[in-house]
Protein backbone atom coordinates (compact mmCIF):
# COMPACT_ATOMS: atom_id res chain seq x y z
CA UNK A 1 0.00 0.00 0.00
CA UNK A 2 1.41 3.38 -0.67
CA UNK A 3 -0.76 6.80 0.29
CA UNK A 4 -0.40 9.43 -2.33
CA UNK A 5 -2.21 11.54 0.22
CA UNK A 6 -4.44 11.12 3.38
CA UNK A 7 -7.36 10.45 1.07
CA UNK A 8 -5.70 8.69 -1.79
CA UNK A 9 -3.88 5.14 -1.80
CA UNK A 10 -2.65 3.36 -4.42
CA UNK A 11 -2.99 -0.95 -3.33
CA UNK A 12 -0.91 -3.67 -5.32
CA UNK A 13 -1.92 -7.60 -4.67
CA UNK A 14 0.07 -10.31 -5.93
CA UNK A 15 -0.05 -14.09 -5.14
CA UNK A 16 1.65 -16.98 -7.03
CA UNK A 17 0.75 -21.01 -6.13
CA UNK A 18 1.60 -24.43 -7.38
CA UNK A 19 -0.02 -27.55 -6.95
CA UNK A 20 0.85 -30.85 -8.08
CA UNK A 21 -0.96 -34.20 -7.31
CA UNK A 22 -0.98 -37.99 -8.05
CA UNK A 23 -3.88 -39.71 -7.34
CA UNK A 24 -5.06 -43.66 -7.91
CA UNK A 25 -8.76 -44.52 -8.17
CA UNK A 26 -8.09 -48.51 -8.64
CA UNK A 27 -6.06 -49.14 -11.27
CA UNK A 28 -7.03 -45.18 -12.95
CA UNK A 29 -4.37 -43.09 -12.02
CA UNK A 30 -4.42 -39.30 -11.96
CA UNK A 31 -1.97 -36.47 -12.53
CA UNK A 32 -2.68 -32.55 -11.92
CA UNK A 33 0.11 -29.82 -12.32
CA UNK A 34 -1.65 -26.65 -11.23
CA UNK A 35 0.01 -23.18 -11.72
CA UNK A 36 -2.07 -19.97 -10.45
CA UNK A 37 -1.17 -16.44 -11.01
CA UNK A 38 -3.10 -13.27 -9.51
CA UNK A 39 -2.02 -9.31 -9.74
CA UNK A 40 -4.39 -6.38 -8.67
CA UNK A 41 -3.78 -2.86 -8.86
CA UNK A 42 -6.07 -0.45 -7.30
CA UNK A 43 -6.44 2.89 -6.19
CA UNK A 44 -8.63 3.93 -3.14
CA UNK A 45 -10.22 7.37 -3.20
CA UNK A 46 -11.94 8.74 -0.25
CA UNK A 47 -14.02 11.70 -0.04
CA UNK A 48 -17.12 13.10 2.43
CA UNK A 49 -19.16 10.11 2.41
CA UNK A 50 -18.12 7.94 -0.56
CA UNK A 51 -14.75 5.46 -1.05
CA UNK A 52 -14.50 4.63 -4.39
CA UNK A 53 -12.00 1.70 -5.76
CA UNK A 54 -10.84 1.53 -8.66
CA UNK A 55 -8.67 -0.96 -10.74
CA UNK A 56 -7.07 -3.58 -13.09
CA UNK A 57 -5.98 -7.35 -12.59
CA UNK A 58 -4.68 -10.31 -14.45
CA UNK A 59 -5.39 -13.83 -13.62
CA UNK A 60 -3.61 -16.43 -14.77
CA UNK A 61 -4.80 -20.22 -14.53
CA UNK A 62 -3.09 -23.27 -16.26
CA UNK A 63 -4.09 -27.17 -15.21
CA UNK A 64 -2.72 -30.12 -16.77
CA UNK A 65 -3.86 -32.95 -16.43
CA UNK A 66 -3.10 -36.58 -17.15
CA UNK A 67 -5.31 -39.50 -16.88
CA UNK A 68 -3.95 -42.87 -17.55
CA UNK A 69 -6.95 -45.81 -17.54
CA UNK A 70 -6.53 -49.42 -17.38
CA UNK A 71 -5.44 -51.24 -21.02
CA UNK A 72 -8.46 -53.19 -20.39
CA UNK A 73 -10.91 -50.64 -20.09
CA UNK A 74 -12.72 -49.16 -23.53
CA UNK A 75 -13.41 -45.69 -22.02
CA UNK A 76 -13.22 -42.60 -23.72
CA UNK A 77 -11.92 -39.84 -21.18
CA UNK A 78 -8.07 -41.06 -20.92
CA UNK A 79 -5.29 -38.90 -22.05
CA UNK A 80 -4.32 -35.82 -21.17
CA UNK A 81 -6.46 -32.26 -20.64
CA UNK A 82 -4.61 -28.61 -20.88
CA UNK A 83 -6.33 -25.44 -19.65
CA UNK A 84 -4.76 -22.07 -20.01
CA UNK A 85 -7.15 -19.44 -18.56
CA UNK A 86 -5.66 -15.62 -18.74
CA UNK A 87 -8.31 -13.07 -17.53
CA UNK A 88 -7.22 -9.13 -17.49
CA UNK A 89 -10.02 -7.27 -15.83
CA UNK A 90 -11.24 -3.55 -14.87
CA UNK A 91 -13.66 -2.92 -11.63
CA UNK A 92 -14.66 -0.18 -9.92
CA UNK A 93 -16.60 0.05 -6.48
CA UNK A 94 -18.34 2.74 -4.63
CA UNK A 95 -19.43 2.30 -1.01
CA UNK A 96 -21.84 5.61 0.11
CA UNK A 97 -22.59 6.15 4.11
CA UNK A 98 -25.91 7.88 4.77
CA UNK A 99 -25.45 8.71 8.39
CA UNK A 100 -25.03 5.99 10.89
CA UNK A 101 -27.59 3.55 9.74
CA UNK A 102 -27.50 2.98 6.01
CA UNK A 103 -24.50 2.07 3.57
CA UNK A 104 -24.49 1.15 -0.05
CA UNK A 105 -21.89 -0.39 -1.91
CA UNK A 106 -22.06 -0.88 -5.67
CA UNK A 107 -19.36 -2.26 -7.91
CA UNK A 108 -18.62 -3.48 -11.58
CA UNK A 109 -15.83 -5.37 -13.32
CA UNK A 110 -15.26 -6.29 -16.89
CA UNK A 111 -13.24 -8.99 -17.70
CA UNK A 112 -11.74 -10.23 -20.92
CA UNK A 113 -11.51 -14.08 -20.88
CA UNK A 114 -8.78 -15.29 -23.38
CA UNK A 115 -11.43 -18.16 -25.02
CA UNK A 116 -14.86 -16.25 -23.95
CA UNK A 117 -14.37 -12.86 -24.54
CA UNK A 118 -15.68 -10.08 -22.29
CA UNK A 119 -17.77 -10.76 -19.62
CA UNK A 120 -19.71 -8.38 -17.23
CA UNK A 121 -20.06 -8.53 -13.52
CA UNK A 122 -22.62 -5.62 -11.54
CA UNK A 123 -23.03 -6.27 -7.85
CA UNK A 124 -24.79 -4.60 -5.05
CA UNK A 125 -24.51 -4.21 -1.22
CA UNK A 126 -26.83 -2.98 0.82
CA UNK A 127 -26.58 -2.83 4.85
CA UNK A 128 -29.29 -1.00 7.49
CA UNK A 129 -28.00 -0.89 11.15
CA UNK A 130 -32.02 -0.82 12.83
CA UNK A 131 -30.02 -0.35 16.14
CA UNK A 132 -26.02 -1.04 16.93
CA UNK A 133 -26.90 -4.24 17.64
CA UNK A 134 -29.34 -5.38 15.18
CA UNK A 135 -27.92 -4.97 11.14
CA UNK A 136 -29.60 -5.82 8.16
CA UNK A 137 -27.86 -7.02 5.09
CA UNK A 138 -29.07 -7.49 1.67
CA UNK A 139 -27.30 -8.37 -1.86
CA UNK A 140 -27.65 -8.78 -5.42
CA UNK A 141 -25.74 -9.64 -8.77
CA UNK A 142 -24.20 -11.89 -11.43
CA UNK A 143 -21.34 -14.09 -11.55
CA UNK A 144 -19.25 -16.42 -13.24
CA UNK A 145 -16.35 -18.94 -13.33
CA UNK A 146 -15.32 -21.34 -15.66
CA UNK A 147 -15.58 -25.37 -14.56
CA UNK A 148 -12.64 -27.44 -13.63
CA UNK A 149 -14.49 -30.68 -14.14
CA UNK A 150 -12.33 -33.62 -12.78
CA UNK A 151 -10.86 -31.64 -10.04
CA UNK A 152 -14.44 -30.29 -9.05
CA UNK A 153 -16.16 -33.79 -9.18
CA UNK A 154 -13.19 -36.20 -8.32
CA UNK A 155 -16.04 -38.49 -7.43
CA UNK A 156 -16.18 -39.16 -11.38
CA UNK A 157 -13.38 -41.19 -10.97
CA UNK A 158 -15.31 -44.01 -8.54
CA UNK A 159 -17.32 -45.18 -11.47
CA UNK A 160 -17.44 -47.78 -14.29
CA UNK A 161 -19.50 -45.80 -16.62
CA UNK A 162 -17.67 -43.77 -19.89
CA UNK A 163 -17.41 -40.30 -18.97
CA UNK A 164 -18.45 -37.84 -22.12
CA UNK A 165 -17.63 -34.41 -22.06
CA UNK A 166 -19.16 -31.43 -24.44
CA UNK A 167 -16.74 -29.87 -26.73
CA UNK A 168 -18.44 -26.59 -26.19
CA UNK A 169 -18.25 -26.02 -22.50
CA UNK A 170 -18.98 -22.52 -21.71
CA UNK A 171 -18.51 -20.64 -18.26
CA UNK A 172 -21.06 -21.41 -15.52
CA UNK A 173 -23.44 -17.77 -15.02
CA UNK A 174 -25.95 -17.10 -12.28
CA UNK A 175 -27.94 -14.27 -10.72
CA UNK A 176 -27.47 -14.28 -6.53
CA UNK A 177 -29.83 -12.25 -4.81
CA UNK A 178 -29.89 -12.84 -0.68
CA UNK A 179 -30.10 -11.38 2.74
CA UNK A 180 -28.48 -11.64 5.95
CA UNK A 181 -29.85 -10.25 9.67
CA UNK A 182 -27.93 -10.22 12.85
CA UNK A 183 -29.43 -9.96 16.32
CA UNK A 184 -26.43 -9.47 19.10
CA UNK A 185 -27.14 -9.59 22.76
CA UNK A 186 -25.20 -8.11 25.99
CA UNK A 187 -25.41 -9.64 29.62
CA UNK A 188 -22.92 -9.80 31.80
CA UNK A 189 -20.45 -11.88 31.02
CA UNK A 190 -22.53 -13.69 28.15
CA UNK A 191 -22.84 -12.49 24.56
CA UNK A 192 -25.55 -13.65 22.40
CA UNK A 193 -25.86 -13.30 18.66
CA UNK A 194 -28.74 -14.65 16.12
CA UNK A 195 -27.75 -14.87 12.54
CA UNK A 196 -30.36 -15.93 9.78
CA UNK A 197 -29.34 -15.86 5.85
CA UNK A 198 -30.80 -16.83 3.00
CA UNK A 199 -29.61 -16.81 -0.87
CA UNK A 200 -30.56 -17.75 -3.86
CA UNK A 201 -28.74 -18.48 -7.27
CA UNK A 202 -30.86 -18.47 -10.41
CA UNK A 203 -28.30 -20.10 -13.36
CA UNK A 204 -28.28 -19.28 -17.19
CA UNK A 205 -25.78 -22.31 -17.43
CA UNK A 206 -24.74 -24.50 -15.03
CA UNK A 207 -22.45 -27.73 -15.48
CA UNK A 208 -23.00 -30.64 -13.06
CA UNK A 209 -22.71 -34.47 -14.38
CA UNK A 210 -25.84 -36.24 -15.77
CA UNK A 211 -26.09 -39.48 -14.25
CA UNK A 212 -29.40 -40.62 -15.15
CA UNK A 213 -29.54 -39.88 -19.46
CA UNK A 214 -27.53 -42.82 -20.25
CA UNK A 215 -27.04 -46.17 -18.07
CA UNK A 216 -23.36 -46.37 -19.30
CA UNK A 217 -22.18 -43.05 -19.77
CA UNK A 218 -22.13 -39.58 -17.19
CA UNK A 219 -22.50 -36.75 -19.83
CA UNK A 220 -20.94 -33.47 -19.12
CA UNK A 221 -22.41 -30.46 -20.83
CA UNK A 222 -24.01 -27.39 -20.90
CA UNK A 223 -27.64 -26.71 -18.96
CA UNK A 224 -29.78 -23.84 -20.07
CA UNK A 225 -33.09 -24.65 -18.52
CA UNK A 226 -33.78 -24.22 -15.27
CA UNK A 227 -31.61 -24.28 -12.40
CA UNK A 228 -31.75 -23.21 -8.90
CA UNK A 229 -29.91 -23.13 -5.63
CA UNK A 230 -32.19 -22.09 -2.41
CA UNK A 231 -29.70 -21.90 0.83
CA UNK A 232 -31.58 -21.05 4.62
CA UNK A 233 -29.26 -21.09 7.80
CA UNK A 234 -30.51 -20.15 10.87
CA UNK A 235 -27.52 -19.80 13.55
CA UNK A 236 -27.23 -18.93 17.02
CA UNK A 237 -23.74 -18.35 19.05
CA UNK A 238 -22.97 -18.16 22.84
CA UNK A 239 -19.93 -16.73 24.12
CA UNK A 240 -19.60 -16.94 28.36
CA UNK A 241 -17.11 -14.99 30.22
CA UNK A 242 -15.00 -14.11 27.11
CA UNK A 243 -13.64 -18.01 27.43
CA UNK A 244 -16.10 -20.65 26.54
CA UNK A 245 -17.72 -20.43 22.95
CA UNK A 246 -21.17 -22.14 21.78
CA UNK A 247 -22.75 -22.29 18.19
CA UNK A 248 -25.09 -24.35 16.66
CA UNK A 249 -27.05 -23.85 13.44
CA UNK A 250 -28.82 -25.19 10.67
CA UNK A 251 -28.07 -25.13 7.08
CA UNK A 252 -31.18 -26.13 4.32
CA UNK A 253 -29.84 -26.11 0.95
CA UNK A 254 -31.83 -27.15 -2.10
CA UNK A 255 -30.59 -27.49 -5.23
CA UNK A 256 -32.25 -28.50 -8.49
CA UNK A 257 -32.84 -28.47 -12.05
CA UNK A 258 -35.86 -28.53 -13.76
CA UNK A 259 -36.57 -31.11 -16.64
CA UNK A 260 -39.58 -32.31 -18.37
CA UNK A 261 -41.19 -30.66 -16.05
CA UNK A 262 -39.91 -32.22 -12.88
CA UNK A 263 -37.94 -31.17 -10.61
CA UNK A 264 -34.44 -33.21 -10.32
CA UNK A 265 -32.54 -32.70 -7.11
CA UNK A 266 -28.31 -32.60 -7.41
CA UNK A 267 -27.18 -35.72 -6.42
CA UNK A 268 -24.06 -35.42 -2.83
CA UNK A 269 -25.75 -32.91 -1.80
CA UNK A 270 -27.84 -32.86 1.46
CA UNK A 271 -30.57 -30.95 1.98
CA UNK A 272 -30.37 -30.54 5.83
CA UNK A 273 -27.02 -29.63 7.76
CA UNK A 274 -27.01 -29.24 11.66
CA UNK A 275 -23.17 -28.22 12.89
CA UNK A 276 -22.37 -27.49 16.82
CA UNK A 277 -19.20 -26.05 17.81
CA UNK A 278 -17.82 -25.31 21.09
CA UNK A 279 -14.56 -23.87 21.87
CA UNK A 280 -12.18 -22.90 25.58
CA UNK A 281 -9.53 -20.66 25.48
CA UNK A 282 -8.68 -19.17 28.96
CA UNK A 283 -7.39 -15.60 28.85
CA UNK A 284 -4.38 -15.95 30.00
CA UNK A 285 -3.27 -19.06 27.85
CA UNK A 286 -2.18 -18.78 24.16
CA UNK A 287 -4.09 -22.51 23.92
CA UNK A 288 -7.59 -23.12 22.21
CA UNK A 289 -9.80 -26.04 22.35
CA UNK A 290 -12.24 -26.36 19.71
CA UNK A 291 -15.03 -29.59 19.09
CA UNK A 292 -16.91 -29.41 16.25
CA UNK A 293 -20.13 -31.98 15.80
CA UNK A 294 -21.99 -32.23 12.12
CA UNK A 295 -24.69 -34.07 11.08
CA UNK A 296 -25.99 -34.31 7.51
CA UNK A 297 -29.40 -35.58 6.32
CA UNK A 298 -29.90 -38.05 3.59
CA UNK A 299 -28.53 -37.30 -0.03
CA UNK A 300 -28.37 -39.23 -3.28
CA UNK A 301 -25.12 -41.19 -3.81
CA UNK A 302 -25.68 -41.98 -7.36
Amino acid sequence: TYNLNSNSELILLSALSKHNQESFFGTTEYLIDQLNYHINLGHVLKWKTHKLKSGISFKKLKINENIILNDNWNKSYGGEYQKNEEITGLFVENTFKWGETTELMTGFRIDNHNEYGFIPTPRLLLKYNFTENSILRFSLGKGWKTINIFSENIQLFGTNQDIVISNNLEPERGINIGSNLLQSLYFKNIELQFILDFYKTLFSNQISPDYHSSPNEIIISNFKGTSVSNSFQLEMGVELYEEIGLKIAYNFLDVFKIIDNHKHQLPFIAKHHILHTCSYQPLDRNWQIDLNLHWFGSKELI
